[in-house]
Formats: structure tokens, C-alpha cells, sequence
């Protein structure tokens, strides 16, 4: 097969695991398939026309961003208008037989309105509901979709959702209710675990982590409310990930009232993150957002390491509480700390859930495992419109 993969992002430029999980299959398709990347020139010179010579899992970087905080009707407008035409014009040139459309927020809809008038097989990967940006249903937003649909100079046109991919069931659930598809398959994210060496845990000391977005949803500060109340025990707290900075800058306030400088210690982003799951016994993820999946939980899980995460939305998905990690009622520091007093000397206990963690990664979300499964969802696609 041939087939066009377009996302917004695509590393080494990404904002969390859906543009990693991109490249995991792009990278798994390539080997089997002729594959073309479509994606957005971030952080690069933009270009404005498409190369000459395309190589098989090639990465275009060609597409532009609306600027939503300071670009007006005028250049999203630009944007939408070469979005489409770069799109046609390379659907024109590979001529793919399917194509594997992932987030498009900040490209606008124009690549997916260019492939729905193709008339080639679509498939649809959701890892968030970046559609909802688009389909605002507020009398205004409902006036301005009529009026780009009638003007001839704008692109415009209404979703097709056919055949949808999305990462979790509670994910599932509301994609049913708001699109409505025709065929809607769930597969998780996936982690190449014969990749990853030993683990070498430090059985001196343990060692807690925290990696991920810095954003009061996600928690940090009930991770900080849990060492407090520990008061005193011998363990190490590493943080590692960047992002709102007066959030940060609050929860190194809560480490200075706390008086938990000795124990906590803000790394930043890592530059191999693997590496310091192999050697971190426990990860803790009291995130309050709405996690369509998790993909740190099963990274973390194929480490050998303990996760502690929120009851619900994904990881809630993901965890047997009590056999390959734990799950806490969500804003509750107090539990948080209860289960590292409980595992802290008890190495038997400890060693046993991480062991369980570690084989419910091997057996649900290897990487081959999901990849397949995405795949044979793209095989099928084609099948039914040969």
C-alpha cells in the first residue's frame, strides 16, 4: 500500500505521546508500505512549494499554523487556503491509497477536506478530541461554517467521520455520542519493549518520579501534599518536564513551605526519559485532567516501575489496582501517601506489582501488538473500496 500520513506535529517536534505514537507507526508502516508524512513546518524555514525528489517515510514539513492569538480571519484564512492546495497537490503527485489522518489542530481542516474530495479511503487516529476546536456549536460559530460554505474563495465542507481510531473506551464512548461513525475501533498505545534493558532499581534509597507536562491538572502539587505528610522518610522525588511556568514556581514554593528541598528536585526535561525509569521504583501520575490514555503509565509499567495514578479516564483503563499498580480517588493527596508507606521496606510486595506491570505491558501494549492492530484497521479500509 501507499499511504499519506497528515498530523499537525511530528518529531522531533511534539507536544506530548500523540506525535510520538505518530512516528511509532509511521516508522512500523515504512517497513512494509510505501509512506509519506504531511506535516507542519514548526520551528523550521517555511517552504512553499513540495520537493521535488519524496523517499518512502519521507517527512514533509510544508504545512502552516493559524495563529490563533495574533493571526485574524485573514491569515487563518491564508492558511486554510495552502493547507488545501499543498494537500491536493500531493495526494495528486503520490497518489496513496489510503490516508491516515492524525491531529489536525492548528493546520485547520482544509488537509482533511482536501482528502474527503479525494475520494481515497480515510482513516481517522484520535489520541484527543482536537475535532471539537472545529465543530464549536454556538450560534456564531454555526453562522460563520454557512457563510465560508457558500463563499467560493474559502475552503469549507463537512467531516466525514467513517472510520475512526481512538486510544481508550471512555474515549470511545464520547466519540459515538458526537460523531456519530460508521466504524470505530479502540486500540491503545504502545511501547517497543524489547527495546528496553535491565533496570537497575537503586536499593539504597527509594526513588519517586513525576514526568510529564508542568500544569496544575496534572497534579504536581498532590505529589508534594503526599511527601508532606510522609514527614521525614528517606526517599528521592525527581520531577522531570517543563510548562506553566507560574504553576512551577508555585510548586517550588510548596517544596520550600513543606521543608522538602532535601528531597525534591526539579530535572527539567530529560533527554532520555527511558533511562530514568530503569532506575526510579515508583512514578506518580494524580493527574485531574481528562487522559484520553497514558502513554507515560505503560512506559513507566514496561520499566518495572510502581505507577500511582488518578481513578479515572485512561490510566483508570490501564491499571488492576492493588496487583500491577495503584489507582487513588482523584485530588487525594492522603492516598498518595498511604500506598508509599505501605511499600516502602516491603520489598516482596514491591517487586511483585512491578513484575505484574511489566508482563500487562508485554501482553496488551507492545508495540507490534498495536501496530498490527492499526494496520489491519488500514488493510481493511482499503479492501472495502477496492
Amino acid at each position: 500500500m501507499t499511504i499519506l500520513i497528515i498530523t499537525n506535529y511530528y518529531p522531533p517536534y511534539h507536544k506530548g505521546g500523540y506525535e510520538v505514537s505518530c512516528k511509532d507507526i509511521g516508522d512500523y508502516l515504512s517497513k512494509q508500505h510505501t509512506v509519506y508524512i504531511l506535516t507542519g513546518n514548526y520551528n523550521a524555514s517555511p517552504l512553499s512549494t513540495l520537493p521535488e525528489n519524496l523517499q518512502n517515510g519521507e517527512v514533509i514539513r510544508i504545512l502552516y499554523y493559524i495563529d490563533y492569538l495574533k493571526g485574524g480571519y485573514k491569515q487563518k484564512h491564508n492558511v486554510e487556503i495552502f493547507n488545501h492546495k499543498i494537500t491536493k497537490e500531493l495526494i495528486q503527485r503520490v497518489n496513496p491509497d489510503l490516508i491516515y489522518l492524525w491531529n489536525q489542530q492548528g493546520v485547520s481542516m482544509a488537509p482533511l477536506f482536501a482528502s474527503q474530495n479525494s475520494k481515497i479511503p480515510l482513516v481517522f487516529d484520535f489520541g484527543d478530541f482536537w475535532y471539537r476546536l472545529y465543530m464549536q456549536n454556538a450560534l456564531s460559530d454555526k453562522i460563520k461554517r454557512i457563510i465560508k460554505h457558500i463563499l467560493p474563495f474559502t475552503v469549507s465542507g463537512k467531516p466525514v467521520w467513517n472510520n475512526l481510531i481512538c486510544v481508550s473506551n471512555w474515549m470511545a464512548e464520547d466519540i459515538r455520542n458526537e460523531l456519530h461513525p460508521k466504524k470505530l475501533s479502540v486500540i491503545p498505545r504502545g511501547v517497543a519493549v524489547h527495546k528496553i534493558g535491565q533496570c537497575e532499581k537503586d536499593k539504597a534509597k527509594l526513588k519517586l518520579m513525576y514526568a510529564g507536562r508542568i500544569d496544575k491538572k496534572k497534579g504536581l502539587h498532590l505529589c508534594l501534599e503526599a511527601l508532606h505528610i510522609l514527614d521525614g522518610e528517606d526517599y528521592e522525588f525527581n520531577v522531570f518536564g517543563s510548562g506553566d511556568e507560574e504553576y512551577l514556581e508555585f510548586c517550588r514554593t510548596l517544596v520550600t513551605k513543606y521543608n522538602l528541598t532535601e528531597y525534591v528536585h526539579f530535572k527539567g526535561n530529560s533527554e532520555n526519559l527511558y533511562k530514568e525509569y530503569a532506575s526510579h521504583h515508583i512514578l506518580l501520575m494524580p493527574t485531574m485532567a481528562t487522559e484520553t490514555f497514558g502513554r507515560v503509565v505503560i512506559e513507566a509499567m514496561a520499566h518495572e516501575m510502581i505507577v500511582i495514578a488518578s481513578n479515572k479516564y485512561g490510566p483508570a483503563e490501564i491499571i488492576n489496582s492493588g496487583k500491577d499498580g495503584y489507582l487513588i480517588t482523584p485530588g487525594k493527596s492522603q492516598e498518595i501517601a498511604e500506598i508509599i508507606t505501605m511499600l516502602k521496606g516491603n520489598v516482596d510486595k514491591m517487586n511483585s506489582i512491578a513484575k505484574n506491570a511489566k508482563i500487562k505491558v508485554i501482553e496488551n501494549y507492545d508495540l507490534d501488538i498495536v501496530n498490527k492492530l492499526r494496520e489491519k484497521v488500514l488493510q481493511e479500509e482499503v479492501k472495502n473500496h477496492a
